[in-house]
């Protein structure tokens, strides 16, 4: 976030416009330790319309509980970044069975042993997945339907799908997009979304929920309380989502996005620049594939980019198609 402020006060000043910056933050520990990167030792005011403060550009900054405090001015144009937003929110899943959809639920049961994720995409971490890890909680499908059953059914996508067929859904994604979108205003073509997370295209997610523990995907249920948990999210969901609505931009790998942007001649310069360091030099240009090669250890494939604009606008560099 520091990154984004640091540039986008560089852009605003050529034009002569004030930027303010809202976050959506429920935890007090993160809101302090956000005020002292953004902040320094500027004064912390917590009033009735959310915690207040400046930062260190200049920007006024405001802290609030939800989305439901966000400002909303048809005078105002937002910019909403969603990184690693979506692919945190919950989910519900579910099977496919001779007898309809069946829900799955965690279940507390001694004594069994943790299964390593099939996920392609990234690699394991081998402590959370070594032979002796045992966790008592698991995932069983109902044998009955529950109320949430009928979900699946309310989407065309989820018709004519083999038995077997397991897809994981998230309501409150359908909330979240939308409520992004209705900040961007068309007549006027002020605002934008920017989306950035992991996920999939042309394909419904399956059996992604997983943990990231020490820079690797476990079981969700290792060390519960102490790892994230994430989500390949359903991009083709927010497309379908927000179409209505707003210009919607197909989503790009990660690491077509980048050099789209020209972040090889970025590394180029870095590698001159640090022409007397071999070992500054390695540092950089691994760090450079990591984000952009498409292999099963990078990011640059499940990555992916997605931004939503007014109607009728131009389309930005790094995006290549419309919906």
């Amino acid at each position: 976030m520091c990154d984004v402020l640091t540039s986008f006060n560089k852009l605003t000043k050529k034009f002569a416009v004030n930027i303010e910056i809202e976050l959506i933050e429920t935890s007090r520990v993160l809101r302090k330790e956000q005020h002292k990167t953004l902040c320094g030792a500027n004064p912390y005011e917590s009033t009735d319309t959310g915690d207040h403060s400046t930062t260190i550009w200049g920007n006024k900054i405001r802290w609030v509980e939800n989305e439901s405090e966000i400002t909303n001015n048809p005078e105002i144009s937002n910019y909403v970044l969603a990184h690693e937003f979506f692919d945190a929110l919950p989910i519900k899943s579910f099977q496919f069975t001779n007898n309809g959809w069946r829900e799955l639920l965690v279940e507390h049961s001694p004594s069994v042993s943790n299964n390593t994720i099939a996920l392609p995409e990234a690699e394991p971490s081998s402590e959370a997945n070594s032979e002796g890890f045992d966790n008592e909680f698991h995932l069983t499908m109902t044998p009955k339907e529950t109320p949430s059953s009928a979900i699946p059914t309310l989407s065309k996508r989820f018709e004519g799908l083999p038995v077997g067929t397991r897809i994981e859904i998230c309501p409150d994604a359908e909330f979240f997009i939308r409520k992004m979108a209705s900040l961007i205003n068309n007549e006027k073509r002020l605002g934008s979304v920017l989306v950035i997370d992991y996920g999939v295209v042309d394909q419904i997610p399956d059996n992604t929920l997983r943990g990231i523990y020490k820079h690797g995907f476990v079981s969700p249920f290792f060390k519960p309380g102490e790892v994230d948990l994430s989500i390949n999210v359903d991009f083709d969901n927010l497309k379908l989502l927000s179409k209505d609505m707003v210009m919607v931009l197909d989503p790009v790998d990660q690491g077509d996005f980048l050099h789209e942007l020209g972040i090889g001649h970025r590394i180029q310069q870095l590698l001159i620049k640090n022409n007397d360091s071999q070992e500054t030099q390695e540092k950089v240009y691994n760090a450079y594939k990591r984000l952009t090669d498409k292999d099963s250890k990078s990011m640059g494939k499940i990555y992916k980019f997605f931004g939503l604009l007014p109607k009728g606008s131009e389309v930005p560099l790094g995006f290549q198609k419309l919906v």
